[in-house]
């Protein structure tokens, strides 16, 4: 128990702001925060405290008794901007907090200042939340176990242009204003683990994002989920993109590993300039229109959906090309591309079937599926062949098996067909598929 200063009562803490000067130290944060020093935690009372203070390193707030401003609801709203500067760390604890007109949070200057946020509310009701402006790549913003709002639109949670990191774990950001603005960040990073965020982000120049088991949501507002502008490398892992009819990452610089990303929605990955997506893992497009501009990527495995029919770049993509029977003349001892595919890069399984006709005189015919124009390929391998005597009672046909290939670029692949023969005429007609296993 301590003594209340100004009315020589007995508290609970060294430290107790409440609207009642009878139940605190002080009846205002600030008041408090010029009182306290380095170690010391200031309780606040349930009430809103209208005040714009500076936070001093080492002074810690915590709400009085109870976490309930988490809900959004707010048992202690600190209704203004709190501003942190100097070298040093504090923690806030169970508080709401919200903006009036400005910013509610802003860490600047050029010191290593360090702002720990626990089970609080950042209420972004008529601007944006957080500004991160600080010059030291050790500084950071971590937000634990907190949940938010934007509640208009042209808002968002914070803009970045700090060398340090905004941390953001097990939080969830809603956005009953349906606003569009993304978040931005133009330097350091952006780390995002087990979070829900329904707003979109956007890096530019050196900044990157790192993201684990995070899901953003950006239908209602129809918004790019992730804009990746920064040169910087990012990394997405376990993460789930939902983006509306718009397109669900844009990678117009950078490179982005990713893996285990499902898109909930268009699934469309696009790029401007000269970003690159490097996959390690399981992508998975959850509906039917799916495609990836993105001129540079490397994909372990692209998942399409059950039911539809895989789209360009998932597993199941199929490419095909005919021929009718009969279609295509052949010349005795010449081998002759049948048809031709284009697969992109990736792996795939590649089969086809080649059916002869013609001949009254042939003795052989051979099928081969090749990346080399009229040309055979190595027997028993992705090259058949069969001796005959006659074609002319009955048409005879080859089936070459399932074919691995791995396509580091846009290739052709051709159906390739020779037959021999002394008299008569051949002809054959046929099928080249390839299916894409990863």
């Amino acid at each position: 128990m301590t003594q209340v200063i100004s009315t020589g009562t007995f508290g609970v803490a060294k430290w107790v702001v409440s609207p009642n000067p009878t139940q605190g130290t002080h009846t205002t944060i600030t008041s408090a925060i010029a009182s306290a020093s380095s170690g010391d935690t200031i309780f606040i009372r349930n009430g809103t405290y209208t005040e714009n203070f500076i936070l001093t390193p080492g002074i810690n707030l915590s709400a009085l008794g109870s976490d309930g401003s988490q809900n959004g609801f707010g048992n202690v709203i600190v209704n203004g901007t709190l501003t942190m500067s100097g070298a040093g760390t504090c923690s806030l604890f169970g508080i709401q907090f919200q903006t009036n007109g400005a910013y509610a949070i802003v860490v600047s200057g050029s010191a290593s200042t360090q702002l720990n946020l626990t089970n609080c509310y950042v209420n972004c009701s008529n601007f944006t939340g957080m500004n991160f402006t600080s010059s030291v790549s050790s500084s950071f913003i971590s937000i634990l176990n907190c949940n938010g709002d934007i509640g208009t639109t042209g808002i968002s949670l914070f803009t970045n242009s700090s060398a340090g990191t905004i941390f953001l774990n097990d939080t969830y950001i809603t956005n009953s204003g349906s606003s569009s603005t993304a978040s931005t960040s133009s330097n350091g990073l952006i780390s995002c683990n087990f979070c829900n965020l329904l707003f979109p982000i956007s890096t530019s120049s050196t900044s990157r994002v790192v993201m684990i088991n995070t899901q953003i949501f950006t239908s209602l507002t129809n918004s790019v989920c992730l804009t990746l502008q920064g040169s910087s490398d990012s990394q997405l892992f376990s993460c789930v993109l939902s983006s509306g009819s718009s397109q669900c990452i844009q990678i117009d610089n950078g490179t982005v590993f990713a893996s285990s990303l499902s898109y909930n929605t268009t699934g469309i990955i696009a790029t401007a300039g000269t970003g690159s997506l490097i996959s390690t893992g399981c992508l998975a497009f959850n509906v039917s229109s799916v495609s990836s501009t993105v001129t540079s990527q490397t994909c372990a495995c692209i998942n399409g959906i059950i039911g539809s029919s895989p789209a360009a770049g998932a597993v199941g993509e199929q490419i095909r090309a005919t021929v009718a029977f009969n279609g295509l003349p052949l010349t005795s001892g010449i081998a002759t591309n049948v048809t031709s595919i284009s697969i992109t890069a990736g792996v795939w399984d590649i089969s086809g079937v080649i059916m002869f006709n013609g001949a009254t005189t042939a003795t052989g015919i051979a099928a081969s599926i090749s990346n080399v124009s009229s040309a055979l390929g190595t027997a028993g391998d992705n090259y058949v062949n069969f001796p005959i005597t006659s074609l002319t009672a009955s048409p005879a046909s080859l089936t070459i098996p399932s074919w691995r290939f791995l396509a580091s670029t846009t290739t052709t692949i051709y159906l390739v067909a020779f037959m021999t023969y002394t008299l008569g005429s051949g002809a054959c007609g046929g099928r080249i598929s390839a299916t894409r296993v990863g």
